[in-house]
């Protein structure tokens, strides 16, 4: 059995946070639904598709977690998102049962990474999307 010492020096934890700023930006300057938003978001599939190749031709999208989010959509046919609550969360991490919130992913991702946050300040309001649904 191996302690935590030899654990992290075999498997290593890494956390990336990448943030694709052109399809807020193109909504805004552009309006939802615009060639010029299409064509952000398709940019962004494309070099999101660059990373994940990356991980598997280097043999660690196995061991990697990947989560997708967006921040908030548009209100359809506008440039602003007043009233635009919806969030998108694709994964590769089958340990996720349920849908969340946008509060919902750091405190996944702290949980997943092992690290506890009850005592963290400010107290995380999301809940961990590898729980079941429950009633708050």
């Amino acid at each position: 059995m191996l302690d935590a010492l030899d654990q992290a020096i075999l498997y290593p934890r890494f956390f990336l946070f990448v943030h694709f700023k052109e399809p807020d930006y193109s909504g805004h300057h552009y309006g939802q639904g615009s060639a010029g938003y299409l064509d952000a978001i398709i940019d962004c599939d494309v070099e999101l598709g660059r990373l994940i190749d990356y991980l598997k031709s280097n043999g660690i999208y196995d061991d990697t977690l990947v989560y997708v989010v967006t921040d908030h959509g548009f209100n359809p046919g506008t440039n602003y998102h007043d009233d635009a609550p919806i969030c998108f969360l694709a994964t590769n991490d089958s340990a996720i049962k349920r849908r969340g919130n946008l509060r919902d992913i750091s405190l996944t991702i702290y949980h997943r990474l092992g690290i506890d946050t009850r005592g963290l300040q400010p107290i995380f309001k999301g809940r961990d999307l590898t729980e079941p649904e429950c009633q708050w």
